[in-house]
């Protein structure tokens, strides 16, 4: 039957469905003689004004200089050991290959990057980079290295020249396929920055929508953005792609769950294996401009994976039933086909040697090779596909597929959001209300009260909010006294310090909710890092300032390990141990602990309580504790151990390289060393 589309989603679609129309219009203007094969292939206007290292006799077809001898072939130049590598298309044929190795007696990565031509089969240009790197490689060959301990992006040429440097302030995005825009998400919203000055706005979308913390993909045309959307409101937390409309920020697509965006030579596709009631699984792609009877595919054999190759033709369908042997282990086999109408033709891949497994495809579209990883024994290698040499001989009948909701009003109604933190707490909580609005504005800090702390932190241990455990005349007076607490607790941080906490676009930050019992049994209060929030949930029965100076110290070191791991690096911190000590690595049991090395049972100690040997976290949190609430706790005493100012020092040395310290005086944590 004939695919029924809403129109309200391919009006826009249908801009970016020209947009490849048009490229595949200009794509076969080429009148270049191809060789014999099932599949039909293109020629790209790029392909002309290919250099090869061949002879001229090629340069009447350029496709030619890049056939192999045979269908499928590995290179002789490359041999990353057990490693497998990263593998980029860089065209004029060439690939990017990126390998990553952690040397465990340096601590330390090692990405290794090599631009390789397969057609002489040859490493061009090699280098090491001291760092754990990923690769993009956008369009008008520019590769994109991200620098995953250092937060920036190094834009370099095929000869790994240095081009630029970009700070993308460890956020999770995409370039555009020109390499001048990044998109990312933060605080819930869709944000773009210029690579070249590093200035930043939000894009404005459906203000209701609330994004995830990844970019899935962008549309070759730069036109598009898939995202994952979040239903915070359904007991499932569900999640589903979103495409929005870079030009003016309106939705066009939505999908009851999340699906994965491809985008082929001709079409996107969305692609997503799927598990039916007996927990048998199936493929499902499905083509967003493809014209005809169907425009998706269902395999509905559980043992075959079937997903689109990006930027090609082509499907790759691993078929898990060849290595079902009991005695002894086979590779999976790996299949190419493509899609015909309602029939996926598909040829078998024969490696060279059969105990060959092949991994990640990767296609060069201007040479129409598919390049791969291969492991061989204990070594990592790379192989070459020649499609045209394939016989697509096998037939795999496929369902059509109706489309997965590409647009429905009622789905996107039930993604909507309030917001939650506009939800208003209780009238009879007027004044209270306004007190930790002015907090708020004092720390630059979210506080929640009452029902307004309902559903907003979702984990394991759970709490009852106020009005759920207290009578309204104690929940008023609880309420008072823990935000006078709260606020005792906050001065003693220096100024400007709980602001930091925020994201560079001013997203994200401190939270804390006062809350009434913690159904966790050993929990007074905890911390937790959300997306960009650092959630502080604390039960006002107990001693809120302690509390709130020991999940203080659990967001800080959060803080620490998101924006640099090394600073508290876990084999420093157990130098400062006794010889020997092992922490518990558990709650359970704590109190039976013992005292050995406790202060008040041992002449020289390392640990204010047997709950600092639950694990380095604590240890750390509990020294906070007692610093930050002298008058308690007795600080005094407590840091004449040598041992804990070792400790209290190698925290605060942290600190100050992880925060903006200028113009700190008199902190109070530092005043004992």
């Amino acid at each position: 039957m004939k695919l029924k589309r809403t129109a309200a989603l391919f009006t826009a679609l249908a801009v970016a469905a020209g947009a490849f129309s048009a490229c595949r219009e200009k794509d076969n203007d080429s009148s270049s003689s191809q060789p014999d094969s099932s599949v039909a292939t293109t020629t790209t206007a790029a392909q002309s004004a290919v250099t090869t290292v061949t002879d001229s006799s090629s340069q009447e077809d350029p496709q030619l200089a890049y056939r192999r001898d045979k269908a499928v072939s590995t290179l002789s130049c490359y041999n990353g050991g057990e490693f497998m590598p990263e593998l980029h298309s860089l065209g004029g044929g060439k690939l990017l290959a990126l390998t990553s190795v952690y040397n465990m007696d340096t601590n330390s990565v090692v990405s290794t990057i090599q631009i390789i031509d397969v057609v002489s089969d040859k490493v061009v240009a090699e280098t090491d980079l001291l760092d754990s790197m990923t690769v993009s490689v956008c369009n008008e060959n520019c590769i994109i290295l991200e620098d995953l301990d250092a937060s920036k992006n190094i834009f370099i040429d095929e000869q790994l020249n240095v081009l630029s440097e970009f700070d993308n302030h460890k956020t999770i995005g995409k370039f555009s396929p020109d390499g001048k825009t990044y998109y990312f998400v933060s605080g819930g919203d869709l944000y773009q920055m210029d690579t070249g000055s590093g200035e930043f706005s939000k894009i404005e979308t459906d203000p209701h929508l609330y994004f995830a913390e990844n970019v899935q993909d962008i549309t070759p045309d730069g036109k598009y953005v898939f995202l994952v959307c979040q239903d915070m409101n359904s007991e499932e937390y569900r999640e589903a792609t979103i495409c929005v409309d870079l030009a003016d920020g309106k939705l066009c697509m939505l999908t009851y769950d999340m699906e994965y965006p491809y985008f082929l030579d001709d079409c996107a596709c969305l692609s997503k294996r799927i598990y039916d009631e007996e927990d048998n699984a199936h493929n499902r792609l499905f083509f967003l401009e493809k014209e005809g009877e169907s425009a998706g595919l269902e395999v509905d054999d559980q043992n075959k994976e079937v997903t689109p190759i990006t930027g090609s033709r082509y499907i790759e369908m691993v078929d898990y039933s060849t290595s079902m042997d009991e005695d002894e282990y086979y590779p999976p086999s790996i299949c190419l086909g493509t899609f015909e109408g309602n029939v996926y033709r598909y040829g078998v891949l024969t490696c060279e040697k059969p105990e060959d497994t092949v991994y990640t495809l990767t296609y060069m579209p201007q040479e129409d090779l598919i390049a791969f990883t291969l492991a061989r024994d204990e070594d990592s290698l790379i192989g070459i596909i020649d499609p045209q040499q394939l016989s697509y001989d096998q037939q795999l009948k496929c369902d059509p597929v109706d489309s997965p909701a590409l647009f429905d009003q009622s789905i996107a109604d039930e993604y909507e959001l309030s917001r939650r933190d506009d939800r208003p707490a209780p009238q009879y909580l007027s004044e209270q209300r306004a007190k930790a609005d002015q907090l708020e504005e004092q720390f630059g800090v979210k506080i929640y009260i009452s029902s307004q702390c309902k559903d907003m932190v979702t984990d394991e241990k759970g709490y009852h909010c106020t009005d759920e455990d207290f009578e309204q005349e104690y929940e008023i007076d609880n309420l008072d006294l823990a935000l006078s607490d709260l606020e005792t607790a906050l001065e003693k941080y220096p100024d400007g310090f709980t602001q930091q906490f925020r994201s560079f676009t001013g997203n994200g930050g401190l939270r804390f909710f006062l809350t009434g019992t913690i159904t966790d049994n050993f929990s007074a209060a905890y911390a937790i890092k959300n997306g960009e929030w650092y959630d502080m949930i604390i039960d006002i029965s107990y001693d809120v300032e302690t509390n709130t100076a020991h999940e203080m110290w659990h967001s800080i070191e959060s803080f620490i390990n998101c924006n640099d791991s090394q600073l508290l690096d876990e084999t420093e911190w157990m130098k400062l141990q006794p010889e020997g000590f092992e922490y518990l690595g558990t709650y359970d049991g704590y109190e039976n602990a013992g005292g050995e090395y406790c202060y008040g049972y041992e002449e020289n100690w390392y640990f204010y309580d047997t709950y600092s040997k639950v694990d380095s976290f604590e240890d750390k949190a509990r020294i906070m504790e007692v610093v930050m609430c002298p008058q308690i706790n007795d600080a005094a005493g407590f840091l004449k151990s040598e041992h804990i100012k070792a400790k209290l020092k190698f925290m605060c040395d942290a600190v100050r390289q992880a925060f903006d310290t200028d113009g700190w005086e008199d902190v109070i944590w530092e005043k004992y060393n």
